[in-house]
């Protein structure tokens, strides 16, 4: 362990942490790494991010910011995703087994535009089975993993904007920018998109880009977070750390409700374009990942801290988006 004072010349309190999640690794296995270097407990994110998915994970440290954990959860979310047409899996993304395949036909700019049109605004969302949500104390995905479907009710979520960026009839591979409410599940408006293109689909790549105010250019490579040496890691860390009073002030253009604000502006954040996305050569910010690329990040991940990889961190509350 890192001792605190070694980063930051005093011990750690409290702050707000922007990082940039890998692939291959879970949130748990950041946040777990996150408790390491500073040397405290409290520690903890403002929305899951599964294994193979990477981007935005914003994470709270100290009795200050995680008692406002809820506050950053709430807001707009931004994402990139890629749906893979015309084949569907049990767990509506790639970590699951095909259930489904099928015929992708007619299927067009004019279809995916008239499609994606119907799917913004509000909508009655079902929460996946493959899910962190609970059922008498335990996560939907428990009795998934067992055979045992467990339907919850549908839930309001909102789509505000959703883009195609390209489409590649070679490989029935489309690829989207949404941004919506906390608590949609991108999984669902996946096999909900391709269910409208008549032809079935499943997420293959997704990359959260913003969360509220806060975009991932601001956030630190997670990657750093595993460097062998703790001292070195635990300073990137500290390059990026927010006031916790400062990143609630950020806050302030959105929905907020947090104990440590007595009142603030109510409205919606105005609309910012996506940062453009990175191409997948790119070694620094992968966008969409092969598999190739999930296991080349997960084997650096554990190379530099196998530990919080192992048992019970790789097995996330899955999954919240």
């Amino acid at each position: 362990m890192v001792p605190q004072e070694q980063a930051a010349g005093e011990v750690f309190q409290s702050g707000v942490f922007l990082l940039d999640k890998p692939a291959g690794c879970s949130s748990f296995a950041v946040v777990r790494r996150v408790r390491r270097l500073l040397g405290i407990k409290k520690v903890g994110h403002a929305g899951t991010l599964d294994p193979f998915a990477t981007g935005l994970l914003v994470v709270c440290a100290g009795r200050e910011a995680t008692r406002n954990v809820d506050a950053f959860m709430k807001g707009r979310k931004q994402y990139a995703a890629r749906l893979q047409l015309g084949v569907e899996t049990n767990t509506q993304d790639p970590e699951g087994l095909v259930t489904r395949t099928r015929p992708v036909e007619g299927v067009d700019a004019s279809a995916i535009r008239t499609c994606l049109d119907r799917m913004i605004g509000e909508h009655m969302q079902v929460p996946p089975p493959f899910s962190a949500l609970k059922h008498k104390g335990k996560p939907l995905y428990h009795y998934a993993r067992q055979g045992i479907i467990i339907t919850k009710p549908a839930r309001p979520v909102s789509i505000y904007a959703l883009a195609a960026d390209s489409y590649v009839a070679a490989t029935c591979q489309l690829d989207i920018t949404v941004t919506c409410s906390h608590g949609t599940y991108i999984r669902v408006l996946a096999a909900d998109i391709g269910e409208s293109l008549g032809c079935g689909a499943h997420l293959v790549g997704l990359r959260r880009t913003a969360s509220g105010p806060f975009q991932v250019d601001e956030a630190l490579d997670g990657r750093l977070l595993f460097e062998k040496d703790n001292v070195h890691a635990a300073r990137a860390l500290y390059s990026v750390r927010l006031n916790v009073e400062d990143a609630l002030a950020r806050l302030s253009h959105g929905l907020v409700n947090s104990p440590c604000l007595n009142s603030v502006k109510c409205g919606i954040q105005a609309q910012t374009a996506l940062p453009s996305r990175p191409s997948e050569t790119d070694e620094n910010r992968p966008c969409i990942q092969t598999p190739e690329r999930l296991r080349e990040t997960a084997s650096l991940v554990a190379e530099g801290q196998q530990e919080v990889l192992h048992g019970a961190d790789n097995r996330e509350e899955k999954r919240n988006y």
